[in-house]
């Protein structure tokens, strides 16, 4: 939606400049011939005016690529909190009569992570229901265990389904307790580990690792220890930021058949898929691998739209600068040309160089500043109201307001450098002769 917003204020902000400066370029030319110019003064207002509305979308194209470029370079530089350097991933699922009880998932996914493991070329591999990027966000009701004789407090939370080697896949770290086992099973009591986040909502500034959360579930409640404590990581996006996160044995909760694998290895992904697969179908030639890859390229599909818009935003915004430079350019040589004879007369009556120029400077002075601080205030009063805000930054942030002014100011002294030149080198007894 931005990116077609975009486009359209890079069209306007293009077509009114570019239509503006084909009729400057003719009427410079007929003022150096004329020596005097004959610009009517309603004409100049009217492209003055024109140029002020100009400058007011150039400036909010302009700073909507500022931000967006921003709030991308935040989101590619936010530390995720798990590992994807030399990580693998890819999905299968679990679908025949023969996988119809959960024992069989469970078996199924020891079994073959038992297998991955084995493997010289694997560092370290799990076999999980879902992962942090580009995943199904699972969900569940939990709380923290309530006063005797008292209701708890149900809240709706993240949570992985994972098995022992999931931390040391994915570079989480335990930072208290301990982590789970396979000795975890349907027949121990329930445990769990929980995320800095869920420890600091559900009991603030106390050691979770022996308090118990319950979970319902059908229309009951499951109770659970926490035996560990895990470092927080982003689900999802990374403009999503840290959540409270619970992470359950596999073996002690239910799976729908879908599963996911990540496998830390030095070889090539190509090749770690291609290896993966084989030993998958040693346990179920007919199973299908889907969602192949390094685990960097799943973040950065994440990151793809912000990217795109980032870049198209940057693209029209030094564009539409250009085509300011370019009709500030034109209106003030137009305007230089309109004035031609009047320059000349003040010269001749011992104006000096610096005062001319000076005068056509604070001419375009008034009319750019209050173009780009009504573009500006426009982008101010929209962001009030407007549900779309970047991700990762604020747009009550001085930055980005300040760098677009001071972009645009100095592309408004570039484009009347040669005007003022011009205006200091008004000769009267050439302008006057006729």
């Amino acid at each position: 939606t931005s990116g077609g917003f975009a486009l359209v204020l890079g069209m306007i902000a293009g077509l009114i400049p570019a239509s503006q400066q084909i009729a400057n370029m003719g009427a410079v030319g007929l003022g150096d011939k004329t020596r005097g110019g004959g610009t009517a003064p309603v004409i100049l207002r009217t492209q003055r005016w024109l140029m002020q509305i100009q400058l007011a979308i150039t400036t909010a194209l302009l700073f909507g690529a500022l931000v967006l470029a921003q709030s991308y370079h935040k989101l590619s530089s936010t530390d995720v909190g798990y590992k994807t350097e030399r990580r693998t991933a890819f999905g299968f699922a679990l679908t025949g009569p023969e996988y119809s009880e959960q024992a069989a998932y469970r078996l199924f996914v020891r079994r073959y992570q038992d297998i991955l493991t084995a493997q010289p070329w694997v560092k370290s591999a799990t076999v999980t229901v879902s992962l942090p990027v580009e995943d199904v966000l699972w969900s569940g009701n939990f709380a923290s265990e309530p006063p005797s004789g008292t209701e708890p407090e149900i809240r709706t939370e993240n949570y992985y389904r994972i098995t022992e080697t999931y931390l040391e896949t994915m570079g989480l770290t335990l930072l208290r307790g301990r982590n789970i086992t396979e000795r975890d099973t349907a027949d121990t009591p329930r445990v769990v580990l929980v995320s800095e986040a869920f420890a600091a909502k559900y009991w603030p500034g106390e050691n979770p690792v022996g308090k118990r959360i319950w979970r319902r579930r059908l229309g009951q409640y499951e109770i659970s220890e926490v035996v560990g404590l895990v470092s927080d990581s982003i689900i999802g996006e990374p403009g999503n930021g840290v959540r409270p996160v619970v992470f359950i044995p596999m073996a002690q909760t239910t799976a729908l058949g879908r599963f996911g694998a990540v496998i830390v290895s030095d070889l090539d992904p190509a090749l770690v898929i291609q290896q993966a697969r084989k030993l998958l179908w040693t346990l179920d030639p007919g199973l299908v691998t889907t969602a192949e890859g390094p685990l960097s390229d799943r973040l950065d599909r994440v990151l793809a739209i912000d990217r795109f818009e980032s870049r198209l935003l940057l693209v029209l915004g030094g564009f539409a600068l250009l085509l300011a430079l370019l009709g500030l350019g034109g209106l003030a040589a137009r305007t230089l040309s309109a004035r031609r004879t009047e320059f000349a007369v003040r010269s001749a009556l011992g104006a000096a160089p610096g005062a001319l120029a000076k005068m056509l400077f604070l001419q375009h002075a008034r009319f750019v500043i209050g173009g780009i601080l009504l573009g500006l205030a426009g982008v101010w009063i929209a962001s009030r109201f407007s549900m779309l805000v970047p991700k990762g930054v604020s747009l009550d942030s001085p930055a980005p307001y300040g760098a677009t002014l001071a972009l645009l100011l100095g592309v408004a002294l570039l484009s009347l450098a040669w005007p003022l030149v011009r205006a200091s080198r008004v000769n009267p007894a050439e302008t006057l002769r006729y």
